[in-house]
Parts: C-alpha cells; structure tokens; sequence
C-alpha cells in the first residue's frame, strides 16, 4: 500500500515538473526535477508485487533491464539538477543535458544487451530473486547487473563532489536543499558501488552475502529520500515562503497601492508564486518612494529601522527621513525588507 501511495506522489510531483517546464521558461532545474521524480516513480511502480507479476507474464524477466532504465534516469535528472549548479557549466546546460544523456543510453543499452545475450536463460523469477540466482551465476549476468550501475555510480559521485563544497555557503534554511542532496548523493554512491560490485564478485563468493541484500534497500532509500528531498526543497520552501509572504505584506501593499496606483505592474504570466510576490513587494517600494516625495523628504539620510520606516509612513510629517531610508539597506533582500515594514505597519 505505502509503495502504491509513494508512486503515486512522485508520479504527480514529476507530472507537475514537467507542467511547470511546459508552462514556464526553459529551466534545467525543473527538466532535472521531473526526470528524477519520474525515475523513481518507475522504479516504485515497477517493484509493486502486482505490477511486477502482471508485467512478468508479458515480457518475462524484462522486467529487470525496465528498472535499469528507471535506475538510470533518475541519476540523470540528479545530475541534470547538479550540472545547473555549477557556476562553470553556467549557459551549457543543453551539452551537459546531452552528454547525461548519452551516457545513461549507453550504459543502459549496454546492460540490456549483456542481459538479454546472457546464456542458460533463466526462468521467470521474482525479480530480487531473479537477481540473486543471476549474479551467483555470473559471466553475462553478473556484467548486466554490474554495468547498470556505472552510470549512477558516477552521476552520485558526482553529485557529490558538485555540492560538498556549498555546504560552507549554507545560510539560510533556503539552502538546507544542499545538505539533503550531499547526504542522498553520498548514501546513492556507495549504493551503486556495493550493489555493482557484489554483482561482479558473487560468483567467487561462498555463500550468499546475505548481508549486502539486507543492507543496499536501506541505502536505497535513504539515498534517493536525499535526492528526491534535496532537488525540490528549495521550490517547496519558496512556495511556503510566497504564501506566508503575501499574508504579511498584503494590508500595506493593498495601502499603498491604493495611494499610488501608478506603481503596479503585471507579474510574468509564466512568474513562480516567489516571483510574483516579490514583484508585490517592488511596487510597495516603489510606492514609498513616491509618497516620499510628495511629502518633499531629502534623498540622503541615515539609516532606519523598520518601526521607523512604518511609524513615518502612519504619521503625515516628513521629519527624520529620507528616500535612501525607505529603500532596503544593502545586502538586505527587498521582500525581507518590505514583511519587516508590513509587520511594523500593521501595528501602528
């Protein structure tokens, strides 16, 4: 039941990824994020007892190289996120796109072939059964299992090394996301390298290593939770963000707008809920900027706080301020700026 839940939310997730690409201007990230999600959904999909079976009796065992094509792509969607993030590959994201790409195709049909040319044929198996029987067995077998996971091996690896380094550049809860991945790229590369290499050493091995079975789910799904987590959390924190940012600055955007209509603009039809928010917030600035004026207050001043800034605004004078004041100070985001000065207003 719960993987019939869990398929069910990557495959919606994944769906809306590729809505939001359909919809929105060309971004990496997000094709990134829907190959990923769509991946594992697949992968999911494919390991419910009742999927496995139905397919089973269609296609046989072709149900394995199904998931080395599911495992695939959702290293390709991480490392389509993490290529984004690199400031170096910054305007090539369509070869790196590609070269991920190529990569995957290879070592996918590579796997497929050593699998399908694998000699005696097996019967249909469970497919964790299928894949003890078969990597014990070795030789073609062992190599399918084994190639499969080369491409994820390396994408996690690199992954990994793409975002230890911004560990030291987290600040910000917005940044959590980096933890998250650095923690599902390391956990999916030692996966991928004890899952591939077992499958080329069992065949040497006395006995059935029962261990590494017991261990590789649970690094499974520890290593894709940090992925899956990881490449969306800054979309769902800014979305929480948005929604919990238009509460607070609605009453003194809805105020200021009303006294200077000439400041509002149209949001890009295809803006994120952040975007549009902090276009709310750049009308509220503009439109202080306008009632400064009016009310003749110089340009240059010192700084103010932002109790300052609304009690000036809910008086009608124009003592202790100045234009420079009622902008947001520097290094200081605007839609901070401008929830501090609604939260203040609202008080007054």
């Amino acid at each position: 039941m719960f993987s019939m839940v869990f398929a069910t939310v990557l495959w919606a997730v994944g769906a809306q990824r590729f809505w939001r690409l359909s919809t929105g201007r060309y971004s990496p990230v997000v094709l990134g994020q829907a190959i990923l999600y769509w991946g594992f959904a697949a992968h999911v999909t494919l390991n419910i007892p009742a999927v496995e079976a139905a397919l089973h009796g269609v296609i046989g065992n072709g149900t394995v190289p199904m998931k080395f094509a599911s495992d695939g792509a959702a290293a390709m969607g991480a490392a389509i996120v993490a290529s984004a993030a690199v400031p170096a590959f910054v305007g090539q994201s369509r070869r790196w796109i590609a070269i991920h790409v190529g990569l995957a195709t290879a070592g996918f049909l590579g796997a497929t072939a050593l699998f399908f040319a694998a000699r005696p044929r097996l019967p249909v198996l469970d497919d964790a059964v299928f894949e003890r029987v078969a990597v014990r067995q070795g030789g073609p077998y062992g190599l399918s299992y084994a190639v499969s996971e080369i491409y994820p091996f390396l994408a996690a690896f690199a992954i990994f090394l793409v975002f230890v380094p911004l560990l030291k550049m987290v600040r910000s809860p917005r940044d959590y996301g980096v933890i998250l991945l650095c923690v599902g790229a390391g956990v999916s590369t030692v996966y991928a390298a004890l899952r591939g290499g077992y499958a080329l050493a069992a065949p040497y091995l006395h006995g059935d290593a029962q261990v590494v079975y017991d261990i590789t789910p649970i690094l499974a799904y520890v290593g894709a939770l940090g992925l899956l987590s990881g490449v969306i959390y800054s979309t769902v924190y800014d979305w929480i963000r948005a929604t919990g940012a238009r509460r607070r600055i609605r009453g003194l955007h809805d105020y200021l707008v009303a006294l200077w209509p000439g400041v509002q603009r149209d949001s890009w039809r295809r803006a994120t809920r952040i975007e549009q928010v902090e276009d709310r917030s750049v009308e509220v600035l503009d439109a202080l900027y306008m009632e400064g004026r009016s009310r003749g207050i110089p340009a240059a001043g010192p700084r103010r706080t932002p109790g300052e800034v609304a009690a000036w605004l809910a008086a009608s004078g124009s003592e202790a301020m100045s234009i420079d004041a009622l902008a947001a100070p520097e290094g200081t985001d605007a839609l901070d700026w401008v929830e501090s000065i609604a939260d203040e207003w609202s008080v007054q």
